[in-house]
């Protein structure tokens, strides 16, 4: 199960949207939509349109009353969601040729891009823009500043965030120190720093894993009556 928190600019109306699948044998074979309004009495409701089967992949980016995600389709195919707050409508929306697929939002409109295994090689980021609903921009390659101060922190460099200004969260770590270091693609102008840690032993079962976050991800605030 996957759930997202939106707004509706339209009806003034804040939304749960939940998707559900089923899978065989690696496939997406089944998906269900339903949609709860927050207030009084709210009850989940099916959404019923036809949407070809998917499993979301990426946390949700709300924009201007449309929810994006990444998601996985039947036929293995990854593509971006659209869901509009206000009409419940589904629309997928294919990636251009080697496009990357983590979202993020560039200065109020929808990015793709891809930073592996570039990020490690000479610090650069591939991206790509939605200009319309289905239309991307040329790929836009942008090169991060990161110092030296890899060099003696050689860990897997990883975005770990972003914003909607246009700033990445690159992050590397060893057993005894991590980099992080905020990048503005726009501007280039960068901000690093060294947290040191204690030494330990990793233990056999950990696994690393990778967790973008969107800091600023938000519309509005309303209060909610309990």
């Amino acid at each position: 199960m996957w759930n997202h928190f939106g707004y509706d600019p339209v009806q003034e109306e804040y939304k749960v949207i939940s998707v559900t699948w089923e899978m065989t044998q690696e496939r997406v074979v089944r998906s269900e939509y339903h949609v709860l309004v927050l207030g009084p009495g709210a009850s989940w409701r099916r959404i019923t349109q036809s949407v070809a089967p998917h499993r979301p992949r990426s946390q949700g980016i709300s924009m201007d009353g449309v929810l994006y995600y990444g998601a996985w389709t039947g036929e293995n195919t990854f593509v971006v969601v659209s869901f509009n707050m206000s009409s419940e409508k589904f629309n997928l929306i294919k990636l251009p040729p080697h496009a990357g697929t983590n979202l993020m939002n560039y200065r109020g409109k929808l990015a793709v891009f891809d930073y592996s295994p570039h990020l490690v090689i000479d610090q650069r980021l591939d991206m790509w823009v939605l200009e319309d609903d289905s239309q991307w921009s040329n790929k836009k390659t942008f090169a991060l500043p990161i110092s030296n101060i890899y060099l003696i922190i050689p860990g897997e460099l990883s975005v770990q965030g972003t914003s909607r200004e246009g700033t990445v969260r690159v992050f590397s770590k060893t057993h005894y120190c991590s980099l992080h270091a905020l990048c503005d693609l726009y501007t280039g102008e960068k901000r690093e720093w060294v947290i040191l840690s204690k030494l330990r032993e990793r233990l056999p079962f950990e696994t690393a894993s990778l967790h973008t976050t969107y800091w600023d991800d938000f519309e509005s605030i309303m209060y909610l009556e309990t």
